[in-house]
């Protein structure tokens, strides 16, 4: 940011958010490829996918998300419990950090069962005629689609929520003019890419719904906690932000499986 020129700085807090769901599937990608190493140096487990599953989970949080899982705890603790104790020594945080260290055990479960059981249905792509054929590529195999998904609703998600309500620390201004750079209207530009993807991922056998109804739930859900955070927290932090990079993945996921039988019926 450049303390002396507000309006260039709004421009680029403005221009960082266009880069938010391109670095999550990028982020993506490179789960997928140590998803795929896994598989082909470990195979599976009486079917279930876990070294993999558990390699995907240890770079998601030992390095590319660690901090979404703290913020989310934080978020969810004060949601939770939205008043300081009266004992507490500095801040809230020695009141709730048992709390937080619960909930960051929780989240960390969590995940690693939902990326265990990703489906591992059919594979399939357009046939030979139809004109989506000239983009197979594009079509990775059947328990790839989700990790690419996930981290882009994440990064949108986080989108979202920086646009619901007010910032709590005004005197944050690199986060005040990032809440600032966002509109519905940017929010919703970049939800259509996502929710377009996710739709054609779910799209197998013409099941287009159901990638409709996981982009609608991952929408209802994430715009829930934004709102939830904003009111018990009075406004949105740099935690409840990065928590809802998190959130919105987990949403997504537990979507996208709920409705697996569906998306790789035959």
């Amino acid at each position: 940011m450049c303390p002396g020129h507000p309006e260039r700085s709004t421009r680029g807090a403005a221009r960082a958010c266009h880069w938010f769901v391109l670095l999550g599937l990028l982020i993506g990608l490179a789960y997928t490829g140590v998803y795929r190493v896994g598989r082909r140096q470990f195979g599976e487990v009486r079917s279930l996918p876990l070294r993999p599953a558990v390699a995907v989970w240890l770079l998601d949080g030992g390095l590319l998300a660690s901090l979404f899982y703290f913020g989310a705890a934080r978020t969810i603790a004060r949601i939770i419990d939205p008043a300081p104790s009266a004992d507490a020594a500095v801040g809230d945080r020695p009141a709730r950090y048992p709390l937080e260290i619960l909930i960051i055990v929780v989240l960390v479960v969590l995940k690693l069962m939902l990326l265990v059981a990703i489906p591992q249905g059919v594979s399939s792509w357009p046939g030979p005629g139809d004109w989506r054929s000239h983009f197979n590529w594009m079509y990775p195999r059947s328990p790839y689609r989700p990790l690419i998904l996930a981290p882009m609703w994440g990064r949108w998600a986080m989108l979202l929520v920086g646009s619901i309500g007010q910032v709590r620390d005004q005197g944050d201004t690199g986060l005040s003019r990032f809440c600032g750079s966002l509109s519905a209207a940017l929010v919703l530009l970049w939800m259509v890419p996502v929710a377009l993807l996710t739709a054609i991922y779910c799209g197998r056998q013409g099941r287009w719904m159901f990638g409709c109804i996981v982009s609608c739930i991952v929408l209802a859900g994430t715009f829930l906690y934004g709102v939830i955070a904003a009111r018990r927290q009075g406004g949105q932090t740099r935690a409840s932000i990065a928590g809802a990079g998190l959130m919105g993945e987990l949403i997504f996921l537990i979507a996208y499986e709920a409705f697996a039988t569906n998306i790789y019926a035959s």
